[in-house]
């Protein structure tokens, strides 16, 4: 190969692998000669960090588009736009609440700004292997708990699509005097149809964060930063996106942004049409015998508010998932976003087809007979014990370290990060003891050759604790 990832990428493309994964536009929307519009800052064409010009108007129209007092171009994805919205809101030594079930670079954001982080646990999904809600129950207890808080962080919807009750999370957050940050990532597609749940700002979040390329037409690495009513320190947020971005922004990721909010604006029979056609194929999926799809039912149950349709996620008890994705790769040219032993994750968008819809229908009605079902031994789950949090994570993040046996680590303090990517929440992060529960998990990872990011020894055997 002269140019692996390019060559890799054209082999992928002319297979006619249907993708139900991101990004949202789903190799359907056409953008025309991508490296034409790749300039830098020449004259008259504004600056992403000192915006005045063209990038300025194109940002208050997204704000107009999406519900915000002000949105904010990200081109370093959502993850810059987390640890920015943290840096903007909290300080080193002042504690924020954080739910435990949030993305890995939320646990970044908070090394680099040296807060105390106090941690919120997600309750279980109903009836489903993974966590779904953050409550306002225990974000009220937390609030209470640790009144020097600055800034409370949620995810809303997870990975899987369950929403929590931002609204009442919000009041609660707000009668302390604190500041509400969503990670919306999973989210920037709720504003355009009554199928979905209200978005994060119409339910009173201060700074809300959307991944525009996971469920929008816009490419790998755009995202928007958005704020609401209720924030006012622009100043200091516009100080940390300049930290967080890019000094050499890509036009064509702006341009992108630019005609996708043009596209969401125009939309409204394409989302009409998506969400019938959705809303057919998910009935469809229901009727499976052998496999299980999370729908509506998770609703009003373990703090679950609401539940995002726009995810289609199977589940299964009879088999490993990552096997069954790998029969729809294989046999029906179907590529999903997330595959691990109890279930997949299939992203659609309002660029996916019909046709697409109907492969996917048929390939799992066909699975459903002829598969080879047989119920595994043991299965990882993503339901991850409460930590201990003996450091905080800054300091230990910048602490001395040894390396040890994982067999021996127990009662440790963890010196590094122990994430299962996808969905990229740390089972272990820098600062928190090594209890039991974690081994059991690092065992069952390991049995189940879960792929582990942030730790140096992917093996699992050893692993850096504090000295």
């Amino acid at each position: 190969m002269a140019s692996p990832i390019y060559d890799k990428l054209n082999d992928y493309r002319n297979k006619g692998i249907y993708p139900f994964h991101m990004p949202g536009h789903k190799r359907n929307m056409e953008f025309e000669r991508p490296f034409a519009v790749d300039i830098t800052e020449i004259d008259g064409f504004d600056n992403l960090h000192r915006p005045e010009g063209i990038i300025l108007e194109a940002e208050r129209l997204a704000a107009d588009t999406f519900g915000a007092c002000e949105s904010f171009f990200l081109v370093n994805g959502s993850s810059c736009g987390l640890i920015a919205a943290i840096l903007s809101c909290v300080k080193e030594g002042e504690g924020i609440i954080v739910g435990r079930n949030c993305h890995k670079s939320v646990f970044d954001g908070i090394i680099l700004s040296g807060a105390d982080v106090h941690y919120v646990m997600p309750e279980n999904a109903y009836g489903f292997p993974v966590m779904g809600a953050i409550t306002a129950e225990s974000i009220k207890a937390a609030a209470e708990k640790y009144p020097e808080s600055r800034a409370v962080i949620v995810t809303s919807p997870t990975f899987e699509g369950i929403v929590s009750d931002i609204e009442a999370i919000a009041k609660a957050v707000h009668e302390k005097g604190m500041i509400l940050i969503v990670d919306e990532a999973h989210g920037p597609h709720f504003k355009f149809s009554g199928v979905f749940p209200k978005t994060a700002l119409e339910m009173g979040a201060d700074i809300v964060v959307q991944s525009l390329h996971k469920t929008l037409p816009s490419p790998t690495q755009t995202a928007a930063l958005h704020t609401g009513k209720g924030f006012k320190d622009t100043a200091r947020l516009k100080k940390a996106l300049a930290i967080t971005q890019s000094t050499s922004p890509s036009y064509y990721f702006m341009a992108a942004m630019d005609r996708c909010r043009e596209y969401v604006d125009n939309a409204a029979e394409d989302f009409r049409r998506y969400s019938e056609n959705l809303s057919a194929l998910r009935e469809s999926l229901g009727k499976l015998n052998n496999f299980r799809i999370m729908d509506k039912s998770v609703v009003g149950k373990n703090g679950a508010f609401q539940y995002d349709t726009g995810k289609i996620v199977l589940f299964c008890e009879y088999c490993d998932m990552r096997e069954a994705a790998r029969v729809l790769r294989e046999k029906y040219r179907i590529e999903v976003e997330m595959a691990c032993p109890t279930h997949i994750i299939a992203m659609t968008s309002v660029c996916d087809s019909m046709e697409g819809f109907n492969r996917l229908r048929d390939a799992f009605f066909d699975m459903d007979v002829n598969f080879n079902f047989k119920k595994p031994d043991r299965a990882a789950d993503f339901v991850f014990p409460s930590p201990t949090v003996s450091v905080m994570p800054r300091k230990a993040f910048n602490s001395e370290t040894r390396k040890i046996k994982m067999s021996d680590s127990l009662g440790e303090i963890c010196g590094e990060f122990i994430t299962a990517y996808p969905p990229g929440i740390p089972l272990a992060v820098p600062g928190e003891k090594i209890t039991p529960e974690i081994l059991e998990c690092i065992k069952l990872f390991k049995i189940c050759n879960i792929n582990v990011t942030g730790i140096n020894d992917y093996t699992l055997e050893n692993i850096f604790v504090l000295s």
